[in-house]
């Protein structure tokens, strides 16, 4: 414990299950108030801000322990949809109305109008839930979301034929996931040959699964009309008209007056879904939604959020940059003597390094401070570093220097 102290190394990260939180306190042992203190200043030096209000914005609210909370984001909604108007960004976001389909929603979101509670309308089962498929069938869905299911299916063996299973590219796009990739061939195959099979209504379930993962705006397969949207419309009244009183506790509708439990920081406060197709759609909202968090003094609430959401562990949820820069807050929680960085200036483009270097200089004051890296910008060092070991054949080439604080190698 006394070493880790002494000296820390953010070099190749090993993440741990658990939240972010507990990923970047790993390794520090200082009482709690002193820690909160540590890891929000670790955090500004890194330059994880962005990530951890981000992931904010996609947790979610206990409406039971934080009623308050709720409550300001609900109210913060009303400003932000304002601020949208007033800056002529509204179009940035297609909001929630139960007459209209929403055009940045899955097909199966459009169906529901809420977000499901338990098990009983998760994504994976809904194609086959008896009540909703008692609806497609009163809304003669059933036919024309099986025909676009089968119409995916074919669209993903066609464009993936040459791609292997575990490919990210795969894995990020498909529909389905490698170990479903032969049923789904073996299935089109058998359609395009109109061979009958024995399961034909699990066949019907898959294709009726496929459609409802469906948005045109996301996938742009053609597989959307107006006629077809209104349809799916009509079947969301009857959805929810209809709904068995046992079933109710299992969805949580929206309601533009209400904060939404089961749906995320960043739906309730917009009420709609951000126009991912649209060229700077992302940046433009989220920068709006944070400048009216900030005035309300709710960006600090939404960023412990996102501090307690899980990491998955592979750190298949964050880039590299930000996996090496959790290593790096790691390492900061610490207060070590001397701070080696290995990694995380890979990746950073120059301006985003040498803010890097700068934040990491004026925190290690009084400390050591040795970064691994190719080059060194002007911006890097100034002040001059003590020392610059440079590698000429393999062989170091040290450049001493007059002020003796840091060290930097390459």
């Amino acid at each position: 414990m006394e070493r880790s102290q002494r000296i820390a190394v953010a070099g190749d990260t090993v993440l741990i299950d658990g939240t972010l939180k507990d990923n970047l306190l790993y390794g520090c042992s200082a009482p709690a108030p002193e820690r909160d203190h540590r890891l929000s200043e670790a955090i500004t030096v890194a330059g994880l801000e962005r990530l951890t209000h981000a992931r904010g914005l996609t947790g979610t609210i206990d409406l039971q322990r934080e009623p308050k909370l709720a409550a300001a984001i609900v109210e913060a909604r009303r400003a932000v949809q304002a601020a949208l108007v007033t800056e002529g960004l509204d179009r940035f976001v297609d909001p929630f109305s139960a007459e209209r389909y929403n055009r940045y929603a899955t097909v199966g979101e459009n169906l529901l109008f809420g977000k499901a509670i338990g098990d009983a309308f998760q994504e994976d089962g809904l194609s086959s839930h008896p009540f909703v498929r008692a609806v497609l069938e009163a809304n003669e869905l059933t036919k024309p979301l099986a025909r676009m299911g089968l119409s995916i299916a074919t669209s993903m063996i066609e464009i993936f034929a040459d791609i292997p299973d575990g490919h990210p590219l795969f894995e990020r796009f498909s529909f389905f996931s490698a170990a479903d990739r032969a049923y789904f061939q073996d299935l089109v195959e058998r359609k395009n040959e109109q061979r009958r099979s024995a399961q034909t209504a699990r066949d019907q379930a898959r294709l009726i699964g496929l459609a409802l993962r469906y948005s045109e705006s996301r996938h742009r397969l053609g597989l959307l009309d107006e006629a077809m949207e209104e349809r799916i419309l009509v079947a969301r009244a009857d959805f929810a008209r209809m709904l068995p009183v046992s079933l109710k506790p299992a969805i949580e509708f929206y309601d533009e007056a209400r904060f939404c439990a089961a749906a995320s920081v960043q739906d309730n406060l917009l009420f709609g879904r951000i126009a991912t197709d649209q060229a700077g759609a992302l940046e433009a909202v989220q920068g709006v939604t944070r400048r009216v968090l900030t005035q309300r003094g709710l960006d600090g609430e939404v960023s412990r959020i996102g501090l307690d959401t899980p990491i998955d562990a592979q750190g298949d949820d964050l880039t590299l940059t930000e996996i090496a820069a959790v290593d790096l807050v790691r390492c900061l929680v610490r207060r070590p003597s001397i701070l080696v960085v290995q990694r995380a200036l890979e990746g950073l483009p120059g301006p985003a390094a040498d803010r890097l270097v700068a934040n990491l200089r004026r925190v290690l004051v009084g400390r050591g401070l040795i970064l691994l890296t190719p080059a060194i910008s002007p911006a890097m060092d100034q002040p001059s570093f003590d020392a610059v070991i440079h590698f000429e054949r393999g062989e170091p080439v040290l450049d001493r220097r007059t002020v003796k604080r840091e060290v930097l190698s390459a």
